[in-house]
């Protein structure tokens, strides 16, 4: 995150800039696969110093552990570190901006001091405010309405239509034990069938595994035992901990997420997953991505409607100087002394330790 990154759409590699920029955005946070990424991007920051700094993290960031801290105060500390910004965090679900997704991410937002709007209020809280006047009154838009404008249909489908569930893979012993206890757990009959009877063709087609195949069908039968209609399920996950969705609604999308509609009958796309996440994949050249590929890039990606929530919310706050008004200020150089990841892992790790116990930011932005 501090040199570049590989774009996949693109095709090509895209090296950060060696200057002062005026907005930095991220979505590499310490609770993500990789957080060496996320001390990369403190490492840009405190060497190049942006005007506007927006970090999108997991929103187990601020959620208590198990001794009691909160994890993004020890975040927030070390981002108190990066220079003279005014920082805090912000909490944003995408269905409140307009997606049908139950997607929920934490915000750090940094604003440089020399660029801030002072007023009578405190320095961020008009972001919380912006964001409380972005939201949508009406509720989001149905998922399966939203893909329609998609012409999904007209892809081959993996796999040909005289595949049903016996043709799938077998499903392991401890995935069928799993299901048996699940299945008993729920008091459902360990021999009903009826969803593989109804579905068992587009399950064949759709499907990798039979362990899928029965996720579909336990979670069908739980729903229909409650006199429910089901949505969603999540069949990338064991079945006693599938995401599930019983609304217009789809669970949180992430990079290994398998979704399968039960009015549609299928799994879930690359491309109607990118546009679940805001993006418009018709306007752009994904033909040499793969299907696994372009799932991958979707549930990685920042939701749009999120980020330009919080961007639209943080500028409000700022003051950059208008070419038509006067000459900028001089912009401020970067630091001369380039930061190790080592020393910034350290800082970290001594700030988790010192705040043990503490609760400073306690009380999120929302």
């Amino acid at each position: 995150r501090d040199r570049g990154c590989f774009c996949l759409v693109s095709g090509r590699w895209m090296p950060m800039p060696h200057e002062q920029p005026d907005i930095y955005i991220s979505n590499a946070g310490v609770h993500g696969p990789n957080p060496d990424r996320f001390l990369a991007a403190v490492k840009y920051i405190m060497e190049h110093q942006p005007r506007l700094v927006i970090l999108e993290d997991l929103v187990v960031a601020g959620r208590e552990d198990q001794n009691g801290n909160l994890p993004a105060d020890s975040i927030l500390a070390l981002l108190s570190q990066a220079g003279d910004y005014e920082v805090d965090t912000f909490h944003v679900t995408a269905s409140h901006f307009g997606l049908p997704q139950r997607r929920q991410r934490l915000y750090y937002v940094m604003i440089s001091s020399q660029h801030l709007q002072r007023g009578d209020k405190e320095p961020l809280e008009k972001i919380s405010e912006a964001l409380a006047q972005l939201r949508t009154v009406e509720p989001s838009v149905d998922a399966e309405d939203l893909l329609e404008s998609l012409n999904f249909e007209s892809q081959p489908s993996p796999k040909g239509s005289d595949k049903n569930v016996a043709s799938l893979l077998g499903m392991s012993a401890d995935a069928s034990y799993l299901h048996r206890r699940l299945r008993h757990e729920l008091r459902l009959p360990l021999d009903d069938m009826t969803y593989f009877q109804l579905a068992g063709a587009h399950l064949g087609r759709w499907l990798r595994t039979y362990r899928e195949a029965d996720v579909c069908q336990i979670h069908w039968l739980r729903a229909k035992s409650n006199k429910k209609e089901i949505r969603f399920v999540s069949v990338s996950q064991d079945a006693h901990r599938a995401a599930m969705s019983f609304t217009g609604e789809v669970p949180n999308l992430t990079p290994t997420t398998r979704l399968w509609s039960y009015r549609l009958q299928r799994v879930l796309g690359g491309r109607e997953m990118l546009m679940l996440q805001g993006f418009k994949p018709d306007r752009w050249n994904l033909q040499n991505l793969s299907e696994a590929s372009l799932t991958r890039v979707a549930g990685a990606a920042m939701t749009v409607h999120m980020i330009a929530a919080v961007l639209a919310s943080a500028l409000s706050c700022c003051h950059f100087p208008d070419a038509e008004h006067g000459p900028a200020p001089k912009r401020r150089p970067g630091r001369s002394r380039s930061i190790s990841l080592a020393e910034l892992r350290s800082r970290y790790l001594a700030i988790r330790q010192r705040l043990s116990g503490l609760r400073r930011f306690s009380p999120l932005g929302v």
